[in-house]
């Protein structure tokens, strides 16, 4: 079988269409029944022309969606760059012992007209097809290739649409991992402080919109972290930082987010809560999860965490007030020794006002 000279660039532009082996479609189907209605021919088809293949996008006369590509008359067709007439195809030694001819088939005349790119690669043909010896008059033969031209806007719009969905695709993808960048923390993947504050700043509106909506925030900071980093080393400490941040996410539910603030501070927004002690909870199982050493290849590293917590019924304006006051509640559990969370309130008196804390153990509860 003779091959194009420019094969290898022909079957990679071909692919670049994504039209081999997709469903018929009404635009190239109308073309090739008025391809047949012209021609006064029985068959007509649109085919690529694959590697080892010429598959069928719409025919008119036949059931087959494909043919090997070194029996078809198209594999000649798109050789030459205008109309190929066979009048006769047993009078035509490229096509006298072909099995569409002497077969069942009894294919006697073909005319086919090459899908020429704009860069000059021909995808296949537009072709009509008859049992018996034939001509087509010059109108025919003119029609005939206008219909190609027709089928072959068809595949440059199917090819640009597809260069425009990538596009889009490509540039969402762009935007999505930027937007990825932005909000999460390069180091352990959690979201950031930016993701935290804009998720809480929309809580906080939530929460005056609907008064029974409650939400908390829990503060975290490692305790001995400085002790770790700086006897084992940043490489481990790293590491440490990663293996917290995995345990953080398996003590929440599905909605409940997980954020690095830096350095070895974390922070926690419960959503949806009844009360305050269900972010107690949470600090009971973050308790659990840091009970176990943390496996760092060879290092085996123990470590502990103070927790403040600051609940959502304070009235709070600002997101960044009720971080704050969760970051006051774990400095209070730091003062009283570690590893315990702290709940902040806010206790209007007679003459001022005073900061109290819910205090309880991590370790003893």
């Amino acid at each position: 079988m003779e091959l194009p000279d420019n094969e290898i660039e022909r079957l990679k532009t071909l692919s670049q269409y994504h039209i081999l082996d997709t469903a018929p479609e009404a635009d190239f189907d109308e073309l090739t029944r008025l391809a047949a209605y012209i021609c006064h021919t029985p068959i007509a088809a649109i085919g690529l022309t694959d590697a080892k293949r010429h598959w069928f996008k719409s025919k008119v006369g036949f059931l087959a969606t494909e043919e090997p590509r070194d029996v078809t008359f198209c594999a000649h067709a798109i050789l030459q760059e205008k109309l190929l007439i066979v009048q006769d195809t047993l009078q035509d030694e490229r096509f006298v012992n072909n099995p569409f001819v002497i077969g069942d088939a009894h294919i006697r005349f073909y005319a086919g007209v090459p899908l020429i790119t704009p860069d000059g690669f021909a995808l296949g043909t537009l072709c009509v097809l008859d049992h018996v010896p034939r001509e087509l008059s010059h109108g025919q033969q003119e029609a005939l290739k206008l219909l190609a031209q027709q089928v072959l806007k068809q595949l440059e719009l199917r090819r640009n649409l597809a260069v425009l969905e990538q596009n889009i695709l490509e540039r969402q993808q762009s935007e999505a991992q930027l937007r990825h960048h932005v909000y999460h923390d390069g180091l352990t993947g959690l979201p950031n402080r930016a993701l935290l504050m804009e998720r809480l700043g929309c809580a906080l509106n939530h929460s005056k919109q609907h008064q029974d909506f409650v939400f908390a925030v829990l503060f975290i900071d490692l305790d001995c972290f400085k002790v770790i980093n700086d006897s084992l080393g940043h490489l481990v400490g790293d590491q440490l930082l990663i293996a917290i941040a995995q345990r953080l996410t398996t003590c929440l539910r599905s909605g409940d987010l997980a954020a690095r603030l830096g350095g070895d501070e974390f922070a926690i927004l419960l959503e949806d809560i009844t009360d305050v002690s269900n972010a107690i909870e949470v600090a009971h199982r973050l308790e659990a999860a840091f009970a176990s050493p943390f496996h760092l290849g060879k290092q085996e590293v123990f470590t502990s965490c103070s927790v403040g917590i600051a609940l959502s019924v304070m009235n709070y304006d600002q997101p960044e007030d009720l971080l704050r006051d969760a970051d006051i509640a774990m400095y209070r559990a730091k003062t009283l020794g570690k590893a315990c969370y702290q709940v902040f309130n806010h206790s209007r008196h007679e003459d001022h006002n005073a900061l109290t804390f819910g205090e309880a153990s991590l370790v003893d509860n």
